[in-house]
């Protein structure tokens, strides 16, 4: 790059032409809301009103997301599967004596943990348990802290526990090591 251009790009004028990655615009959001629908219905991960569902405890919705879920995690290891239900294990060993604002924060503090998973070297192949839990925690969280009293609130905390253990069993029985 001559050194013209190179002054002009540092203090802030348009980057030379042909320069890689700088001059390429920034993902819209309309552009992320897609991939997110594409990556939903590629995966085949719950709707909002399937999760609504899973929160109810439906056992028909949460059995078929569970075993898609499963199937769509293939090539995780168990490990790791079990290193994120065993955090979930944690809450749930405690969660009877726990306020339910408390059970919110303690379930959307998982999410980070998806995060870290699926942005470690190989980690993609758990994106699709990412995507799932990232939205089931955050509207889980959103009905524990709109429950009526504790018992409620801790209904729907039970109902994600269930959701994850059926996941790990079906990952399981997928013959995952």
């Amino acid at each position: 790059m001559p050194d013209n251009q190179r002054q002009q790009f540092s203090r802030g004028g348009p980057p030379p032409k042909g320069h890689a990655g700088l001059s390429e615009p920034h993902c819209s959001e309309r552009d992320a809301h897609g991939r997110a629908q594409e990556s939903r219905q590629q995966y085949n991960l719950p709707t909002s009103q399937e999760i609504s569902d899973i929160l109810k405890r439906n056992g028909e919705m949460m059995v078929s997301k569970a075993q898609e879920l499963a199937k769509a995690l293939q090539g995780l290891k168990t490990a790791q599967l079990r290193n994120f239900y065993g955090s979930l294990l944690l809450i749930e060993a405690r969660y009877r004596g726990l306020p339910k604002e408390t059970i919110a924060t303690e379930l959307q503090l998982l999410c980070p943990k998806l995060h870290y998973m699926v942005n470690r070297p190989q980690g993609s192949v758990a994106r699709p348990l990412q995507q799932c839990f990232d939205a089931l925690l955050s509207e889980a969280a959103k009905q524990i802290r709109g429950a009526k009293d504790d018992d409620s609130a801790r209904a729907i905390a039970r109902a994600v526990f269930e959701f994850a253990e059926a996941v790990v069993a079906y990952h399981k029985e997928g013959g995952q090591r």
